[in-house]
């Protein structure tokens, strides 16, 4: 039996990409868990190589696409240059 409360969901077939965005019914505080399946990712424990200041960091890497129909980011049209934006990620 699931204690997710799920807010919003996609699931491609073709592809077996998905993700959930949910409460946890059974935590007392107001966290909202991503769920992402099928996607490349990056991650770093505490104390290990990439992460930041000591603190855990997960990098996934989502297609435009997706970061849209999570709601990430607006239906804009994709940049047709770069944006000269050279500032590092935290992770």
């Amino acid at each position: 039996m699931s204690t997710k409360d799920i807010m919003k969901q996609h699931f491609e077939k073709d592809t077996g990409r998905s993700f959930q965005i949910y409460y946890e019914m059974l935590d007392e505080g107001d966290d909202v868990y991503l769920e992402l399946e099928g996607f490349h990712f990056e991650a770093a424990s505490a104390g290990g190589v990439g992460a930041v200041n000591g603190r855990p960091c997960l990098v996934v890497q989502l297609p435009r696409e997706w970061a849209q129909k999570i709601g990430l980011v607006d239906n804009m049209p994709k940049r047709p240059w770069p944006s000269g934006d050279t500032e590092n990620s935290n992770c």
